[in-house]
């Protein structure tokens, strides 16, 4: 053991040796993260963190996205960055969360350069405004509260963080792939899809519900693979029975209680649930449409 001074007060703190990160104390080191293909309903999940008690992040846009995930890791090569520099970017984004962001200048540096390009679709202002609010000096949750973010491309780098944090909680927010292949959000398709399906990746239906196929088989082999508390939400299920659907994730995030009428209002099933009943299945790849199917997706 050793004692991190911050704000004139002594806090004690160890190396993890596996991983290079400070071993947190309280549940400071047990975030609950959301991630999830984009556009699947993750907003949703968040909103109920939120609503129960979580903080998520202080630079947030509409969909609820922490921000700062966003600047530190949605970058082509983060999947194989050097362990050094995910552990240092991991340990920003955590420090920065609980409230202890002390960040020494090689922290600043490193925080500085990403922000100096733009990453599509983000521009380079965009990039340098996010810097700006992680570097401001704010406090997060108060000792011992629950924290966590929501991030739908946390999902990329699920091993390397749930090696890093194990005793994270970790929220996968699955909407069926036949609807989400027509969904206007490409962004994380556009992102990830060449690297995950190993050809050119054009956002039509077809390579859209590949690239939701590749990014299910990567997730559920990860969370198989490497130890990490893992809760996989269907979400027309949830929508269909919020109040059920509500008290199986209060059971996994270890909260006591009933889910509130408010929450239970929230878990509204989006209009567009079924839309791809509109086009039919032709034009997809068998394969795929049975992956869907075997997840507990209905295909008719």
């Amino acid at each position: 053991m050793w004692a991190r001074v911050t704000n004139g007060r002594a806090r004690a703190v160890r190396e993890d040796e596996a991983t290079g990160l400070t071993a947190l104390p309280g549940n400071h080191d047990e975030p609950v993260v959301v991630g999830g293909v984009g556009g699947s309903g993750t907003r949703l999940i968040a909103a109920i963190l939120r609503e129960s008690g979580y903080f998520i992040g202080d630079d947030l846009n509409a969909a609820l996205d922490n921000r700062w995930f966003s600047l530190l890791f949605n970058r082509p090569g983060i999947q194989h960055c050097p362990d050094e520099e995910f552990h240092r970017l991991l340990g920003i984004l955590v420090n920065r969360m609980v409230g202890d962001a002390q960040f020494d200048p090689a922290d600043v540096a490193l925080i500085e350069a990403l922000a100096q390009h733009d990453n599509p679709p983000h521009s380079a202002d965009w990039m340098r405004e996010r810097a700006g609010t992680l570097l401001a000096p704010r406090i997060g949750p108060p000792p011992g509260g629950r924290w966590g973010w929501k991030e739908p491309n946390t999902h990329v780098v699920l091993p390397r963080l749930a090696r890093a944090l194990p005793r994270m909680r970790y929220v996968f927010v699955s909407r069926s792939g036949l609807d989400m292949a027509y969904s206007a959000n490409t962004n994380q398709a556009m992102r990830w899809g060449e690297a995950y399906l190993g050809r050119p990746f054009e956002p039509t239906p077809r390579y859209m519900l590949s690239f939701w196929v590749a990014a299910h088989r990567r997730v559920l082999a990860a969370a198989a693979a490497v130890p990490v508390r893992f809760h996989f939400i269907r979400l027309e299920a949830f929508c269909g029975r919020p109040a059920a659907g509500l008290l199986s994730l209060y059971e996994f995030l270890g909260l006591s209680g009933e889910p509130s009428a408010g929450l239970i209002a929230l878990a509204q099933s989006p209009e567009s649930i079924g839309r791809f009943r509109e086009h039919g299945l032709a034009h997809f790849d068998p394969d795929d449409v049975a992956y869907v199917e075997s997840l507990g997706f209905c295909i008719a």
